[in-house]
């Protein structure tokens, strides 16, 4: 039951990082999702003031249970050590509930736990559970990825509001130009700091959630190769559904780490001198298994037989490996992908040619950019954070190249790149 709750509660996630665009909003498809996996009455998020805590946000309340709780609630002496020592909490969550003034009866469970960035606690994510099944100690982990989904979220719309009070302010001819240089130059400051501090906690939030992933993907690895005993059926299409949903997300929080690195300035190249087949042989190899699930050809068309180039291996596999993923994607079942490469003086060049759906060349200027999905303009069959292909860009610049596509709907796109030998 619990394995299922983690699969659920990991699909659920990756369905918020993707359709996330305001903050109300998201946080009621968080507490929809939450009430999907525990089933729980009800949900509130509390904000810490220097007077005491303040209803931010809640589902499930009465009219009346929602007035008073806007009230500020001082801190009673369980509430102020939780907040020391910011960790999720089952067995007094009770106790604090009554302490900032909810209603509970002898059924009543709840669970505890901080919103912070880093170890900036700034609020509670508190849940209540009037049924007969009580929250347990094995939920703590899954609260503690919804709390930092919801976490990330609020300080993100913060930072959003920064930039409507810019916008605000030039809009409307508030005040004079001099002033409003002066404010704008302050809040880009701001800005600054805050997205700082957000690509901090991208950065801190993506290990944490490794941990759990990755131990979800090896125990599952070992089921599937049933080194614990036999599956019957069932079991074996449950496994492999828990075990591809910790891939899929382990993924995306890959690149939105990766992203978050590029933009801190984090990232650096880690340069050698190698042979380019080999390389591009062993990408192929990788990805040819999710070629082979829909019958994909892969084309090799290399030129020379040895080429050397100096470059960061794992980055330049990493641009192919996104390249060719993609190509795999959007290539229809039976299709053909060709890879190759060749070398002129300074630079040697690279593509991935496919036959799929093609791209329209009003979008050939934006594919690059953050958040951009090529299936949201073509298809709904795939999800991913549109992250891809901007690392790709990012890695390629990085090595003082740069990279195109040609393109035409229904013929194929083929992606071009070059990078200094």
């Amino acid at each position: 039951m619990q394995k299922y709750k983690f699969q659920k509660a990991l699909g659920l996630i990756s369905k918020i990082l993707n359709k996330y665009e305001n903050a109300d909003d998201t946080l009621d498809l968080i507490f929809k999702y939450i009430h999907e996996i525990f089933s729980n009455e009800k949900s509130y998020i509390f904000f810490i003031s220097p007077s005491g805590l303040y209803l931010k946000a809640e589902s499930g309340c009465s009219e009346t249970e929602s007035f008073n709780l806007q009230k500020v609630k001082e801190m009673g002496l369980l509430t102020r050590r939780f907040i020391k020592n910011q960790e999720t909490v089952v067995d007094n969550a009770k106790e604090i509930a009554e302490e900032i003034g909810i209603e509970t009866s002898s059924g009543s469970s709840f669970v505890a736990s901080p919103l912070k960035i880093k170890d900036a606690l700034f609020g509670v994510l508190l849940l209540q559970k009037d049924s007969v099944e009580p929250f347990s100690v094995e939920d703590k982990e899954i609260v503690e990825a919804f709390s930092s989904v919801a976490a990330y979220i609020i300080k993100d719309a913060e930072l959003s509001d920064v930039f409507k009070l810019q916008l605000k302010i030039l809009q409307e001819n508030i005040i004079e130009k001099t002033e409003a240089y002066v404010v704008i130059t302050e809040k880009n400051k701001q800005i600054l700091e805050a997205n700082k501090v957000k690509d901090e906690f991208l950065a801190n939030v993506s290990h944490e959630l490794r941990t759990p992933l990755h131990a979800i993907i090896n125990s599952s690895d070992a089921l599937k190769m049933e080194v614990f005993g036999p599956l019957n059926e069932k079991q074996l299409e449950y496994v492999n559904d828990i075990n591809a949903s910790a891939i899929h997300l382990s993924g995306i929080i890959n690149e939105i780490l990766d992203m978050s690195k590029l933009e801190a300035n984090q990232m650096s190249l880690n340069k050698s001198s190698f042979d380019v087949e080999s390389a591009v042989d062993e990408v192929l190899n990788i990805t040819r298994s999710l070629a082979d699930k829909k019958n994909i050809t892969f084309k090799k068309d290399y030129y020379h037989s040895k080429i050397l180039i100096n470059a960061d291996f794992k980055k330049l596999q990493q641009i192919l490996y996104n390249l060719l993923s993609n190509a795999i994607k959007y290539t229809n079942p039976d299709g053909v992908i060709e890879i190759g490469f060749t070398k002129d003086k300074d630079n040697v060049r690279f593509f991935v040619k496919d036959n799929g759906i093609g791209i329209e060349e009003k979008y050939h200027g934006k594919i690059f950019a953050k958040f951009q999905q090529i299936e949201n303009v073509y298809t709904k069959k795939e999800s991913s954070t549109g992250l891809g292909l901007t690392i790709t860009k990012e890695f390629v610049e990085m090595h003082g190249g740069k990279i195109w596509l040609e393109s035409k709907v229904n013929e194929g796109t083929t992606f071009i790149f070059e990078l200094p030998a």
